[in-house]
């Protein structure tokens, strides 16, 4: 409710502390889609790259969750786009993941963008979109200069998990764990 988030910081009510999860009121904002909240909370541009307990960012959320609007503000207002989280996973690499198109366009117009960045599996947003079947995204990554020939640390590239996919196998070996979540909540 915008009217108590008001009162309450007409009270001085502090908006940058954690909780035991390591969540604030901008990563809330964040998950939930709240371009409104994070513009008031982001006015100030403190706290843009706090991490939770598990390193995610309100960034990496924000494009996770397909919210494109709030990664806009979140850029916007300084937030890195670099950073990862403790399974070293990006912003860039959640919006590829999930198929979200106008994130990545976006993150991809970042000028510090690490485009060839790996998560714990080696994993590039390049091996992520193709092994989720985003063609408009590999195509994009690929064009913006992403390494089209990187390896995971199983020795997979993107048109591996391609071929992979596009013939039905048998992916017990040569996907993705799809069982190992990397965006956590918790």
């Amino acid at each position: 409710n915008a009217e108590i988030i008001d009162i309450l910081k007409q009270y001085n009510a502090i908006d940058d502390l954690q909780n035991t999860d390591g969540y604030t009121t901008l990563i809330f904002a964040a998950m939930g889609g709240n371009v409104t909240i994070v513009k008031a909370l982001t006015t100030d541009k403190k706290n843009l790259n706090t991490q939770t307990n598990r390193g995610n960012t309100a960034l990496i959320l924000a494009a996770n969750n397909g919210h494109s609007n709030i990664v806009k503000e979140l850029l916007e207002a300084g937030a890195e786009v670099n950073v990862h989280n403790n399974h070293s996973f990006t912003s860039l690499m959640a919006a590829a993941q999930q198929g979200h198109l106008k994130i990545v366009e976006k993150l991809l117009t970042q000028d510090t963008l690490e485009i060839n960045q790996q998560d714990q599996n080696g994993n590039t947003a390049l091996i992520l979109a193709a092994n989720n079947g985003h063609s408009n995204i590999v195509e994009k990554l690929i064009n913006a200069g992403a390494n089209i020939n990187a390896t995971n640390l199983e020795g997979n590239t993107a048109l591996m998990y391609a071929i992979n996919k596009n013939l039905h196998l048998d992916r017990k070996s040569t996907r993705l764990n799809s069982s190992h979540q990397i965006i956590s909540y918790a």
